[in-house]
């Protein structure tokens, strides 16, 4: 009998404790270095979202230019045509000539910071802190 229960556990195959508790941490440590690049890849999509979003508007805004030689004054002067995604908002500031954009996506997944497209200064701005003076004509949607 003693020479059967030897035999029977000599011949058992499987991982030992060690072996699977090497793996888990393996997983855990993968895990821990991944999650935190994949909330950072959503954050930097959020940020795409809105300045795309910002070259959207603007492109409607001169579209109205062209045919009104100035600026929209309210909301409902833009064509049909703009369209934002969910969750982003942007503020218009316009003068007769000019126009400066904020934008920023509220609810899910935030974006980093406001971003601004201001027409003076060529586009999209790239500075942080870069603002639109005064205060704001009209929100878009």
């Amino acid at each position: 009998m003693t020479t059967m229960r030897r035999m029977t556990r000599s011949d058992e195959t499987g991982f030992t404790l060690v072996e699977l508790m090497v793996v888990i941490i393996i997983i855990g440590i993968l895990a821990a270095i991944a999650i935190p690049i994949f909330a950072q890849q959503r954050h930097k999509a959020a940020d795409a979202t809105v300045r795309f979003d910002l070259h959207t508007v603007a492109l409607g805004l001169e579209t109205y230019r062209t045919d009104a030689q100035t600026y929209p004054a309210a909301k409902g002067d833009l064509s049909g045509g703009v369209r934002l995604s969910p969750g982003v908002t942007i503020d218009v500031y316009r003068t007769a000539q000019t126009y400066c954009l904020v934008g920023n996506k509220t609810g899910g997944v935030e974006a980093t910071r406001a971003w601004v497209y201001d027409s003076v200064k060529g586009g999209l701005q790239t500075d942080a802190t870069a603002v639109c003076p005064g205060t704001p004509s009209f929100t878009l949607p």
